[in-house]
């Protein structure tokens, strides 16, 4: 996530470099993305019984598993809000690069040319948006922390 803002700030600042690091700034965030659901997953995933989960690249899937883990573990957490709003990054990712192949090659395993939006691409406010949602990890890792340490899911 890091990476990626510090890849946005170049191409404002750099306004010719913009449109060549547009898709490794996207692949930046949606890695990012990937990598939060499945460390919390693997620290936190056993106290919701999602310790199996598909490893692989699909977004949808992984956040299926961190919801079920949010809303068990959650103490009450409201999903309608915060969950929600992470929710709709997340499933717009997967929509944008299903299998984590879009913004790293110009065709995919079977040869076809990779479809990529033809829209213009604010990459500040994507910046804006995963600021956000990286303060969201942060701050789910910390309350995951402090249910699952609070002696509620010890054994009998």
């Amino acid at each position: 996530m890091k990476a990626a803002a510090q890849l946005v700030e170049s191409a404002r600042e750099l306004r010719a470099d913009k449109h060549t690091i547009t898709y490794p700034i996207l692949f930046c965030y949606r890695h990012g993305l990937e990598m939060a659901m499945k460390w919390t997953l693997t620290v936190y995933g056993r106290f919701a019984d999602v310790e199996e989960y598909d490893k692989d690249h699909r977004l949808d899937k992984l956040w299926r598993s961190v919801r079920k883990l949010i809303i068990e573990c959650g103490g009450g957490i409201d999903p309608d809000g915060a969950v929600n709003a992470v929710e709709g990054v997340v499933l717009e990712f997967h929509k944008l690069d299903r299998t984590s192949f879009s913004f790293r090659y110009a065709i995919t395993k079977e040869g076809a040319a990779v479809e990529l939006p033809n829209f213009a691409i604010d990459l500040e406010n994507i910046r804006d948006v995963m600021e956000g949602v990286n303060n969201f990890f942060s701050g789910l890792d910390g309350m995951l922390d402090h249910n699952t340490r609070s002696g509620y899911f010890d054994e009998p």
